[in-house]
């Protein structure tokens, strides 16, 4: 069948394999032991934090910049806010001023590397995101 010009694909056509796969089988293993209890230190979160970060650097060596950049730049942001995660455990202003630097050594050289032209809604988001870390540095130090 046609429709406006466009041919349907027929029904026993093989579908596109990926080279990436997921799957959330046996996803328990990534998990910490104690992951039902409430958390509620720095080093049960710091715990958390290191399995998330780990999981995600595999996602943006799985979709590079270059290739799967939505994909990429959404684990960036969740690698992010993982660090923003850890901000009300940290033990002083300097931790936290820590937390936030790590989190624009993050953001910062991927909205640099993004085109605003072809990704404007994604340069917006991580540029507000850098500002809002520069930020809340910036009210630990006043």
């Amino acid at each position: 069948l046609a429709l406006d010009g466009l041919q349907q694909v027929p029904q026993e056509a093989t579908p596109v394999s990926l080279p990436v796969k997921f799957s959330i089988d046996n996803v328990d293993r990534y998990m910490p032991p104690d992951l039902d209890k409430p958390i509620d230190s720095y080093p049960a979160m710091c715990i958390v934090v290191q399995l998330v970060m780990a999981l995600l650097t595999r996602v943006c060596k799985a979709f590079p910049l270059d290739g799967a950049c939505t994909e990429h730049v959404v684990a960036v942001q969740d690698m992010s806010r993982s660090y923003k995660s850890l901000v009300p455990f940290a033990a002083s202003p300097n931790d936290v001023s820590k937390l936030h630097k790590r989190r624009i050594d993050l953001l910062e050289p991927v909205a640099q590397a993004l085109n605003p032209q072809c990704f404007d809604w994604l340069c917006k988001e991580l540029w507000y995101e850098v500002a809002e870390a520069y930020r809340e540095m910036l009210d630990l130090k006043i």
